[in-house]
């Protein structure tokens, strides 16, 4: 979060008219008017910043709020995580502490707290991610080559982040996973039901064709129909 604060410390300037050109023109106007010249006014009304900009702030911005947001959720976890193993770690008899280690812990997994636990870091993943794609756009609007430099980086890292969430697809006792991994798993999942349930329906509708159509009567219509036309032919 103070990294994205920095950057829009110098980013949000982008929004408004520039002071420096904001300075020479009155200068310029200075100048006029001790020449005995009347200059035009300047109208700063109209002045609408430009897309990279609202891009860059845009993005740069949302990233600083899921960073907000993900430390707000870490300290509250936090302050659950610290409250369970109070609670847990309570002294008094078995009969006592065991009903209640597991009144806690069918809590835990009847709200989801692992869940939750990993959507902070789905959300800081989104945050970092943001980040990088504010500053691809905010080097395209400085310099060309540095662009291509940061976009190769990127590049290189997406598909190294994009082959780490696929991994554990393909080999299940693979170590690296993402939090993403578990959103791919069910897409996946999700798309492979969607195949079976097609290729379920269309086999049904080719049995239901099958069981239909009287072959029998459509061979003996297809050889009356060949013999009229072979003796209309002849």
């Amino acid at each position: 979060a103070a990294t994205v604060a920095t950057f829009l410390v110098a980013s949000y300037d982008m929004l408004s008219p520039d002071l420096d050109n904001e300075s020479v023109a009155l200068l310029k106007r200075l100048v006029s008017l001790s020449n005995g010249t009347e200059p035009p006014l300047i109208d700063y009304s109209n002045f609408a910043p430009p897309v990279s900009a609202v891009w860059i702030n845009s993005l740069w911005f949302g990233s600083l709020f899921v960073s907000l947001s993900c430390a707000l959720l870490a300290t509250l976890v936090q302050q659950w995580i610290r409250r369970y193993s109070h609670d847990v770690q309570r002294r008094g008899p078995p009969r006592i502490r065991g009903p209640i280690h597991v009144l806690l812990a069918m809590g835990v997994r009847r709200f989801g707290m692992d869940h939750a636990v990993a959507s902070i870091v789905s959300l800081l993943h989104l945050a970092v991610w943001l980040f990088f794609a504010g500053l691809l756009v905010y080097m395209s609007a400085a310099n060309s080559i540095i662009t291509h430099v940061v976009a190769g980086g990127m590049g290189a890292g997406a598909l190294v982040y994009l082959f780490l969430s696929i991994l554990p697809l393909a080999c299940p006792d693979s170590p690296y996973t993402t939090p993403f991994t578990p959103l791919l798993r069910v897409l996946l999942a999700t798309g492979c039901a969607f195949a079976a349930a097609t290729c379920a329906l269309a086999a049904n509708t080719i049995s239901f064709a099958y069981s239909v159509i009287d072959w029998d009567d459509l061979h003996d219509r297809s050889k009356d129909l060949n013999a009229s036309a072979a003796s209309i032919v002849h």
